[in-house]
């Protein structure tokens, strides 16, 4: 019986779920308001528009819409109030917009509220008069759009869809295609490609698998893209009732006829048209205070209203003459404005700053190859993806920019292209400078020095850089932490001169982005001036900054320049202060190098604690060396042979030898320095053997008397005769023993330990 129960209970799951209201969710984007709602899978619905209303019908449904978060991220501008029903939802609109719907897949029902002027991809819906029969509904079956018959003259006659039979079973034809063909098809695949790339971006073709709406609490992401201007129609095809006829298809927008000027990216965004950025036709003849003062005396209608077309025009004006946030001011007067025109707001942005406050719009359109790949590529602020930038497209652009926004762009286009590793294009930017009367600014010299150094020209760049630093203009820091950095890489030296002006430009720069880089270049040019004491000091001021990281960089960049250049007392003076922890983060090479300069100091317990922070696992070669020598230098023979095991290598020998004989195997030892032709070390290890009388030839200094002597037998004779003669070469073999001793002590230092 529970099993039954059980089982009643999962068949009334999805009516269960399904009694819900479908969520509905909002968006503002460029020029529109769009609004999605959830809508059962493959279900029919229809959209109308009377007298500034919208309402969106779901035949069947009785559970109503949840619109409680419909306002959390739009205002009020386009639309008044959403309101839902058991089986519809209504719109209020508050404004004079024209409505489109379109599906997004088979689970969503898309409906874009436009403002005055703005063009959309997709078909509006024809409004109905209030006087007028409810005729002009739009009615979506999945991603099917069909259109409600309109009364008319003529009748509209509606054929029944034909049965799909089987395709027959075809055999196909193996022989090679020929030239012709080959090319047919391969147009064939290129336009196929396209439209399936089309049809798939709108949500036309959609997975053949698809979960429950029931299932799903979140609306398809495709929906809400970001805020681009979707482009226009083509002027073949016509979104007006033309006279009892109307034509629509189930996509966002018509193929037919001519798409000349039409361009989109990979991820179907429509590239405004050259006619919306073109700020060169913008101005005009007149001169600044000519333009700005007509455009502001008509910025105010009748009872003090903002003109919007006025505003645009003047904001335009301010554009054409680089005035960004004027440009901004003018266009935040009216929120409609602003909203609908975020494009001109993120232009503005990157006349004054650089760069757009919220740059994803303009790097959506990189793939552009209209005038918007200027802006798109001014609106970067990283290299992305394999695409390569539309160079040639804005360098179109900017060439066709009047003269003042050329010299404010060229050097920040050139900037950008650089940074995307595109260096002949950004030294073509600044090339449309020096056609120009005038000479180079300090901004645009600083570019140019720039590409230079990319190309690898380091002479011609340094001076380029030198002249923008004399040049004492607003440039000048940033030119001088490029030369800094130039010469640090390059291994030049830096004079006290040019580290006292980094810290006055520190100083005059404090609290601002470049002051925080200034202070830093600063740190490094006394560190490669020779100034260590100062940079010690100047690194000991930095304990409250909050880039700790970026503090341990520099104090580990200092070790490494006290290691290479410091003298020895400025050496030792300043690195035994530094703690552990901080030798610790060195890398590998530079451990080697501060172990080794330690050794030769003689400070080997300092060197040999540096080298155990780095893991023994790899065993490198230099780290084996190293302790090795540390341990010798500890009298630890055993530790330093334990280091040397299994090297193999001329550089380990002569430590294994000092090591061997140390630990008293002086035969061994012996035999290595023999081999490695150590001719006093060797002498030493043969005296010090057991064996040291057969170890020590003969011509030896010193050794090979003794050894001589050592060697020799007394033979005892019982004959009387020759007794005097004997007596005689005997004293002289004693007095020749005592000359050998003599000279082995004389030789040899001797150290006698008071008990």
């Amino acid at each position: 019986m529970r099993i039954f129960a059980l089982i009643l209970w999962l068949l009334s799951l999805p009516a269960i779920l399904s009694a819900a209201p479908f969520p509905v969710v909002s968006g503002e984007h460029d020029g529109f308001t769009r609004i999605v709602a959830q809508v059962p899978s493959g279900s029919s619905w229809e959209v109308a528009q009377t007298d500034g209303a919208v309402t969106l019908t779901l035949p069947g449904h009785r559970n109503g819409f949840d619109t409680s978060k419909v306002f959390d991220r739009i205002g009020r501008d386009r639309i008044a109030t959403v309101k839902s029903d058991s089986g519809s939802l209504a719109l209020k609109l508050n404004c004079t917009c024209r409505v489109s719907a379109f599906p997004s897949g088979a689970d969503y029902a898309v409906i874009d509220v436009a403002a005055p002027g703005v063009t959309l991809s997709t078909p509006f819906v024809e409004p109905i008069r209030s006087s007028e029969p409810d005729t002009d509904l739009t009615s979506l079956h999945g991603s099917q759009i069909q259109q409600t018959p309109v009364p008319s003259l003529l009748p509209i006659i509606v054929k029944a869809p034909k049965q799909i039979q089987p395709p027959p079973t075809l055999k196909l034809d193996r022989t090679p295609l020929s030239e012709t063909q080959q090319t047919a098809l391969n147009e064939i695949q290129i336009q196929l490609a396209e439209e399936l790339g089309t049809a798939t971006t709108r949500g036309i073709l959609v997975p053949s698998i698809r979960q429950p709406p029931t299932a799903r609490s979140q609306v398809d992401p495709k929906a809400f893209a970001p805020a681009l201007s979707p482009a226009p129609l083509p002027p073949a095809v016509s979104q007006e009732l033309v006279s009892n006829m109307r034509i629509t298809d189930s996509r966002d927008r018509p193929f037919g006829g001519n798409n000349e000027g039409v361009s989109t990216t990979r991820n179907g965004i429509s590239c405004p048209t050259d006619s919306q950025i073109a700020i060169e036709t913008w101005g005009t003849p007149d001169t600044f205070d000519q333009q700005i003062s007509a455009g502001r005396t008509a910025l105010f209608g009748e009872f003090d209203r903002i003109d919007s077309e006025a505003a645009l025009t003047l904001a335009r004006s301010y554009l054409y003459f680089g005035f960004g946030a004027e440009a901004r001011q003018v266009l935040n007067l009216s929120p409609g404005l602003a909203r609908d025109n975020r494009l001109l707001l993120d232009i503005a942005d990157i006349m004054d700053h650089g760069r757009p406050q919220w740059p994803e719009m303009l790097e959506a359109y990189r793939e552009c190859r209209t005038d918007i790949a200027l802006w798109s590529i001014l609106a970067q602020t990283e290299a992305r993806g394999a695409t390569p930038l539309p160079a040639t497209s804005a360098l179109r652009t900017l060439n066709k920019l009047p003269e003042h926004l050329r010299r404010l762009l060229a050097p920040q286009l050139s900037r950008r292209l650089l940074a995307h590793g595109n260096h002949e294009a950004a030294a073509a930017a600044l090339r449309s400078l020096e056609r120009l009367p005038d000479g180079l600014s300090g901004k645009a010299t600083l570019a140019q020095a720039h590409v230079e150094l990319e190309q690898g020209k380091i002479d011609e760049g340094t001076v380029k850089l030198e002249s923008v630093v004399d040049e004492n203009v607003e440039e000048s820091p940033e030119a001088l932490i490029a030369l800094i950095n130039t010469r640090i890489k390059t291994g030049q030296a830096i004079s006290v001169e040019t580290a006292d002006l980094v810290e006055a430009y520190a100083q005059e720069h404090r609290g601002s982005p470049i002051g925080v880089e200034l202070r830093r270049t600063h740190f490094m040019a006394l560190v490669k001036s020779g100034q260590f004491d100062r940079a010690f000091m100047e690194i000991a001021t930095r304990t409250s900054s909050s880039d700790k990281e970026g503090d341990l960089a520099l104090r580990l960049y200092l070790i490494n320049q006290l290691t290479k250049s410091a003298s020895d007392i400025v050496f030792l003076d300043h690195v035994l202060k530094h703690s552990a922890d901080d030798l610790a983060h060195l890398q590998s090479l530079s451990k080697f190098d501060l172990a080794s300069r330690l050794l030769s100091l003689g400070f080997a317990a300092e060197a040999q604690q540096l080298l155990s922070t780095e893991p023994e696992a790899d065993r490198p070669l230099r780290r084996q060396l190293l302790a090795a020598e540390a341990a010798l230098a500890l009298d630890q023979p055993f530790q330093a042979q334990a280091a040397l095991l299994g090297i193999d290598d001329p550089a380990a020998a002569p430590l294994r030898a000092r090591a061997k004989a140390m630990s008293g195997e002086y035969a061994e030892a012996h035999n290595l320095f023999r081999e490695l032709d150590l001719e006093a070390p060797a002498r030493e290890a043969a005296w010090l053997a057991e064996d040291w009388r057969d170890r020590t030839p003969s011509e030896t200094p010193v050794f090979g008397p003794t050894a001589e002597l050592a060697k020799a037998k007394i033979e005892a004779s019982g004959d009387p005769s020759g007794m005097l003669a004997r007596s005689a070469a005997a004293l002289n073999e004693s007095i020749a023993a005592r000359d050998t001793i003599a000279n082995l002590l004389a030789a040899t230092d001797l150290s006698i330990e008071a008990e």
